[in-house]
């Protein structure tokens, strides 16, 4: 996606949302939001508002990451990686998100409903 332009364009529309990390002794802290107003009305122009597509593309950058650590572990530990060992990485990738998503539903699930309850609730 180098030198490619944020908004819409003939071939493509980009938006940039920012993600903010806040590392915890409780674990991490994640937010994220459109980067800018115009980055905010593009997302909200496409379907479900931008929705999916941030969660797609987030989801796409965990995996993708994920992916990263395990070749690095492989080429650290054996300092190559051959194509019969393609399973084996997916398997690791695999068993990392699953745990993650799993935690990750257990943990922000009720933290979310929370959230929107406060919301609901007239201010005093």
């Amino acid at each position: 996606m180098l030198n490619k332009k944020q908004g819409k364009h003939k071939d493509y529309e980009l938006a940039y949302v920012r993600v903010e990390i806040c590392k915890t002794e409780e674990g991490l802290l994640t937010h994220h939001y459109p980067e800018t107003k115009s980055d905010e009305e593009l997302l909200t122009s496409w379907k479900s508002g931008g929705m999916e597509q941030v969660a797609g593309a987030l989801l796409n950058e965990g995996v993708k990451r994920e992916i990263y650590l395990a070749i690095f572990s492989e080429l650290s530990q054996k300092g190559m990686i051959q194509k019969s060992e393609l399973d084996t990485i997916k398997e690791r990738v695999y068993t990392v998100l699953h745990k993650m998503v799993i935690e990750g539903i257990n943990k922000m699930t009720p933290l979310l409903i929370d959230a929107f309850d406060q919301e609901k609730q007239p201010s005093r």
